[in-house]
């Protein structure tokens, strides 16, 4: 159910934040034609940006003119805590004699 905010009215669906008609300076947005700043986009938006105010530790695309630069993608390497290493011969004596 949409909700007023400053005089308009802002749907729950994804679109403009409450903040965005601020940033325009209450200038009208034409749908579909106009874009609104990113600074209210929060993460998991598909263009999230480090225009946005929400990124600052996280990692976030930029703008190139009109075109979208995704973030550098880490690769990432997965530790397995349930994989068994055996205890050395040295380490099970060790462990026998109660010293760690």
């Amino acid at each position: 159910m949409p909700r007023p905010v400053a005089g308009r009215f802002v749907s729950w669906s994804p679109g403009p934040k409450p903040g965005s008609y601020k940033e325009t300076g209450g200038v009208p947005i034409k749908w579909g034609e106009d874009h609104f700043p990113d600074t209210y986009k929060q993460p998991g938006h598909e263009t999230f940006s480090e225009e946005s105010k929400y990124a600052e530790e996280l990692p976030a695309g930029h703008w190139e003119g009109e075109a979208y630069m995704p973030p550098p993608v880490a690769p990432v390497v997965e530790a397995n805590p349930y994989e068994f290493v055996p205890l050395s011969e040295a380490e099970q004596e060790k462990f026998k004699r109660g010293q760690r």
